[in-house]
């Protein structure tokens, strides 16, 4: 499969995950109106995306973090 990633599917038989808990954190400053959490199947975690007011709508920002030469990458997770 040369040039092609394999998907990792944990959950075998499942094509679509069932969101089972979310907990929203409304700020109400402009531009950031909301952290979050969410759950997928009790089992995948996703820790503070933020809900922000831009360009005239609302979305969601993906967590990330500032390296040591101050640029920012957002964060990734995957099975060895």
């Amino acid at each position: 499969m040369a040039g092609k990633r394999a998907l990792l599917n944990p959950w075998p038989g499942r094509s679509s995950m069932e969101v089972t808990g979310v907990e929203v954190f409304p700020v109400g400053e402009r531009p950031l109106k909301a952290s979050a959490n969410a759950v997928a199947d009790d089992r995948l975690a996703l820790k503070k995306p933020r809900v922000i007011w831009a360009g005239g709508r609302l979305f969601a920002a993906m967590p990330s973090y500032r390296t040591e030469e101050g640029r920012y990458r957002g964060l990734r997770f995957h099975r060895p």
